[in-house]
């Protein structure tokens, strides 16, 4: 069955859950995919619109997993998806494309930390929660965003040219291994992991990459934010690695230090 759903809205979702209940006698699993995204600086930001994105964004995966998890709990277990993003991951400010903004990003955030909570609470009751990173995803997401007076919305062709769009099919099958290898947490491109890893690793340097990107920017030139994403794709790598291998030398030298034996480990008296 499809239930037409406004996620902002308690009675919607409570509505999907029973209609759901009364065609199958039970819910086995809840994806929350439903979002928006929106564009702009944090000072030029509405407060209805801020207000309506959470709303959606976070208060809405909220309501359906309340209405879910009693329903899993009786029936013995049951598997809850959250379709979060990178950007729920690090912060990113506006760079006038793929939804990037302060609040798109503390919604991502917030749905992250919620995912990671309701996974330790409900897991006595045999509720697995996944959080799963999809990439930039061929969907009709850029007909949802919400946008200030001063941005304009990035078409999907021009996001694809930025940073290539992962087939929402690719992302559909990693979602149903995730759930049957019953994993925690799901990154569905290595791009994204090794992103994340590298601005946790180096938050000054990525930092200041994305403030030249921001500095960079041009309103009528795409490639100057490509070349910019890009670069700060391929520096955050670099750190990565050479942050390794320093971490793998440093290792290496205290172990021919301690005679080959782990320095961690003090020999028995």
């Amino acid at each position: 069955i499809a239930v037409r759903t406004d996620m902002s809205r308690r009675i919607d979702i409570d509505l999907m859950v029973q209609q759901t209940m009364d065609a199958f006698g039970r819910v086995d699993i809840l994806i929350n995919n439903a979002g928006l995204g929106l564009q702009g600086d944090l000072v030029d930001l509405p407060e209805h619109q801020l207000r309506y994105l959470f709303d959606v964004n976070v208060f809405g995966p909220v309501l359906a997993m309340q209405a879910v998890a009693p329903i899993m709990q009786r029936q013995g277990g049951g598997v809850i998806v959250n379709v979060g993003s990178i950007l729920g991951k690090i912060p990113v400010p506006s760079l006038g494309m793929v939804g990037s903004s302060a609040a798109y990003t503390a919604s991502k955030f917030a749905l992250d930390a919620l995912s990671a909570v309701a996974r330790m609470e409900l897991a006595a009751d045999r509720v697995r929660v996944i959080t799963v990173i999809p990439g930039v995803t061929a969907t009709d997401f850029d007909a949802n965003f919400l946008i200030t007076d001063k941005e304009a919305v990035p078409s999907r062709k021009k996001r694809a040219g930025l940073l290539g769009l992962v087939p929402a099919e690719r992302v559909a099958e990693r979602i149903v291994t995730a759930i049957e290898q019953e994993e925690r947490e799901v990154y569905v491109t290595s791009k994204d992991q090794i992103i994340v890893a590298g601005a946790r690793l180096f938050p000054g340097p990525w930092e200041w990459v994305l403030r030249r990107v921001r500095a960079w920017r041009s309103a009528r030139s795409g490639q100057k934010v490509r070349a910019a994403a890009l670069a700060a794709s391929s520096i955050v790598t670099v750190a990565v690695v050479t942050g390794m291998s320093f971490a793998l030398t440093k290792r290496l030298r205290q172990q021919d230090q301690s005679g080959g034996k782990n320095a961690a480990i003090p020999d028995e008296e």
